[in-house]
């Protein structure tokens, strides 16, 4: 417990502009960079947290099969981009600071989504169709708070892969853009495999009430 509050610290310094003393608490060791991710479990609670605010949980079952997919696939993308970035790295001359990447990143992408957790959670939604499925109401206040928010997470996560691989903005612009598209492949899978399990689950709810 003691590692990640220490990794979660220094990845709040990254974010508060404190860089030199943030990256001081990420252990690059090989054994400091297994250790950053078992962060992951530690946000696991976050990703329940979201969907009992949507109603989804009502389903019966998709606490069962939707929140443990979530899970998975959250963490096989936890996995897969640092063995993508392995190869970039040695393609960027790089591979002295590959541990100090995947250590920071680990750290700064659990806050960057426990930050963006709590903003969704701020939404306000309301059952608004006839499947029943929630609508995100989004005033205009936040909308603006989202997208400051989300320009400001971008801007961290550009900064994290700068200042831990050592390379120029252009190329740390790539590595950011990498993630968003490991990140986007995992969202399009869920959201088909999410909507059938919903669609079939009523559809079962239906042939049943008949």
């Amino acid at each position: 417990m003691t590692h990640i509050l220490l990794g979660l610290r220094g990845a709040w310094l990254v974010l508060m502009g404190q860089t030199k003393r943030g990256f001081a608490c990420f252990d690059a060791s090989k054994n400091g960079v297994w250790r950053s991710f078992t962060v992951f479990f530690f946000i696991v609670p976050f990703y329940g947290a979201l969907l009992l605010k949507d109603g989804k949980t009502t389903l019966e079952g998709f606490v069962a099969h939707g929140f443990l997919l979530i899970v998975l696939v959250e963490g096989i993308i936890w996995l897969v981009y640092p063995l993508i970035m392995r190869n970039v790295a040695q393609a960027l001359q790089r591979t002295n600071r590959f541990m100090l990447f995947v250590a920071a990143r680990n750290w700064t992408r659990a806050l960057r989504v426990m930050l963006m957790h709590v903003v969704f959670l701020l939404m306000p939604t309301k059952i608004g169709d006839a499947s029943g499925e929630p609508v995100l109401m989004i005033s205009p206040f936040m909308a603006f708070v989202l997208l400051v928010t989300v320009i400001m997470l971008v801007r961290y996560q550009w900064l994290v892969a700068k200042e831990a691989l050592s390379i120029h903005g252009g190329q740390a612009a790539m590595v950011v853009v990498l993630e968003m598209m490991v990140d986007v492949c995992g969202a399009l899978f869920l959201q088909v495999y999410v909507h059938d399990l919903v669609s079939g689950h009523q559809s079962g709810d239906a042939s049943r009430a008949v």
